[in-house]
């Protein structure tokens, strides 16, 4: 066990601190899933469910914690993630903000609009407008 531990905003461990790895592999197989080994990411929704339906707002604080410093490709799997766990429609203030950053990543990436699951497309018309992407 490390002497420091990592600490999210409100000074206490989070759970997560260990799953940026795990996180951004779930991510690059939502993306393409012929190019990850599903054992890069094991049973990740299963291994955090208990831990995001107990105390959603906490949850997501730390996800967000954990992966909008990384960016990208974390913050995707974040996004995804956590709409696998809460639900797509789940409007935490740290949720959207994970979103909202994947959303710019996959944008400056060149993803054309129909690439987008509905409810990311939905997401970034309504910060953007409509035919924005």
């Amino acid at each position: 066990m490390p002497l420091f531990r990592s600490r999210g905003p409100s000074g206490r461990s989070s759970p997560l601190e260990r799953e940026l790895n795990r996180v951004i592999a779930y991510g690059q197989f939502q993306l393409d899933p012929q190019s990850v080994d599903p054992a890069s990411f094991g049973n990740l929704e299963a291994d955090l469910y208990p831990l995001a339906i107990s105390d959603p707002a906490a949850f997501m604080q730390d996800l967000t914690g954990l992966v909008l410093p990384a960016g990208g490709l974390a913050t995707y799997g974040g996004a995804r993630l956590a709409g696998s766990l809460l639900g797509w429609e789940f409007k935490d203030a740290h949720y959207l903000s994970m979103l909202d950053a994947a959303l710019e990543w996959r944008r400056a990436e060149g993803t054309g609009a129909a690439w987008l699951a509905p409810y990311e497309l939905q997401r970034w018309e309504q910060l953007h407008g409509v035919g924005s992407w």
